[in-house]
């Protein structure tokens, strides 16, 4: 086995280099998820994100990341609720289309209202209903907790995940 070293690039700079960071978190396979709520003129609003995880179970809470100087951010979290979508692994280009800076990106997407109004993209293996529990300032990034209203099951199929640059499903891991 090869164990490779990074280090920062200047010995001087205090942390860790940014980039040497970047190497190593995008070994760790993350799965892929659209965060959606409808905005204040009902229309849909949605962004990819790739750090959803379980927090507890009493009570229900979920999480993610986000760049703090995400529009689309900033539109749903004024919401006070959001949906997380779980992708199947045949949805990449749903991943690809909430990545972008389209100005509409559910043109492409066929989705439904669900609870609270908060649009479900079909398709997805499993969506959760949620509302904003707290926010916590984590650098560049909103910390974000969530309590779990309700949740389904909707597809039994393999996971989307992120893995060293690119899709995958967890089965070719």
């Amino acid at each position: 086995m090869t164990t490779k070293t990074l280090v920062a690039a200047d010995a001087a700079q205090e942390g860790v280099d940014p980039a040497a960071f970047r190497a190593t978190m995008r070994m760790i396979p993350t799965p892929v998820t659209i965060v959606t709520a409808a905005g204040p003129d009902g229309a849909p609003l949605g962004l990819t994100i790739g750090s959803f995880v379980s927090v507890s179970l009493e009570p229900t809470l979920v999480s993610f990341c986000v760049m703090k100087s995400s529009f689309t951010w900033a539109a749903i979290r004024s919401q006070g609720r959001f949906a997380v979508n779980v992708l199947a692994s045949d949805q990449a280009t749903h991943c690809r289309n909430f990545s972008s800076a389209a100005a509409d990106r559910f043109d492409h997407v066929t989705w439904s209202p669900g609870p609270h109004g908060l649009p479900l993209v079909e398709g997805s293996l499993a969506w959760l209903a949620c509302e904003i529990d707290t926010v916590h300032e984590a650098g560049d990034h909103d910390l974000v907790i969530g309590r779990v209203l309700a949740v389904e099951s909707s597809r039994d199929s393999d996971a989307l995940v992120f893995v060293r640059g690119g899709f995958a499903a967890p089965a070719s891991l």
